[in-house]
């Protein structure tokens, strides 16, 4: 099982919660294999974190921990960071590890980023194995190291990090009453265009004249709030943001409730 705080399944924690006037719940770490099974079933979440997964293929846990799983498989599919060379693999060798800012990044505008081209998964996928890194275990006698390694990374290779989201797998549609499919681009990805420049009164602008002026120093104090939104079609609900050079993740899950009225007694039968 990928350790918290390491390069892994298990990195970041999640907390969850039925009533945000309650304690949040944290969230236990899952292994390999309750990630897999995650795949292979389907499951409607009641909100009892102690509830018994009763599934055919077996699920060995509760659901916080088939809850654990959704939630890391969502974030590690879907959550983007716009990049245009802003980010380098300092490690070829573990491309799993986390991205390194680029010493000198090209600037963007929102109508660069209106191009799925210029988006890129910041967390690694998730292998069929369950994990984001591959156990290499001891080679068998007669086989070398690294030829051993390079068989099992083959078997279930990385995603290529710092490839576009416009290359990600299309998602395959049936069309009503024809045999044929259609294949769909798993993003959506739109403008939301603020016409007013807001200026800040507060920040004052430094005197560029002056022989000690740093531009580094110089804080902007216009502020538009035009933002890119891109839509998961594979996810629905995982929505990425870009606003004033931030970039920003959600995922909203819609709950309904539903509640069985009894019927007075001179009305039932």
């Amino acid at each position: 099982m990928e350790k918290r705080k390491e390069d892994g399944f298990n990195r970041n924690v999640f907390f969850v919660t039925n009533n945000l006037c309650e304690k949040w719940v944290e969230l236990p770490d899952v292994k390999p294999k309750q990630i897999i099974l995650s795949r292979k079933i389907k499951y409607m979440f009641t909100g009892d974190l102690n509830r018994k997964i009763h599934s055919n293929p077996d699920f060995n846990g509760e659901e916080r921990h088939l809850l654990r799983c959704m939630l890391g498989r969502i974030y590690h599919g879907a959550k983007l960071v716009p990049s245009i060379n802003h980010y380098t693999i300092e490690d070829q060798e573990a491309p799993y590890k986390m991205l390194t800012p680029a010493e000198k990044p090209k600037k963007f505008t929102n109508e660069i980023l209106c191009d799925l081209k210029y988006w890129i998964h910041y967390p690694p996928g998730v292998l069929n194995c369950g994990r984001v890194s591959h156990i290499i275990d001891d080679a068998p006698e007669g086989i070398e190291p690294e030829e051993y390694k390079k068989r099992i990374i083959e078997k279930d290779p990385f995603d290529k990090r710092l490839e576009p989201v416009s290359n990600d797998k299309k998602i395959k549609i049936g069309i009503l009453g024809s045999e044929d499919y259609l294949y769909m681009t798993p993003w959506r990805i739109e403008q939301q265009y603020e016409d007013n420049v807001y200026v800040n009164p507060y920040i004052k602008l430094l005197d560029e004249t002056q022989p000690d002026f740093d531009p580094l120093e110089q804080k902007e104090n216009k502020m538009n709030y035009s933002c890119i939104v891109l839509k998961s079609l594979r996810w629905p609900g995982a929505i990425n943001i870009y606003s004033n050079k931030e970039s920003y993740f959600f995922y909203f899950v819609l709950v309904f409730q539903h509640k069985i009225l009894s019927l007075p007694k001179k009305l039932k039968r």
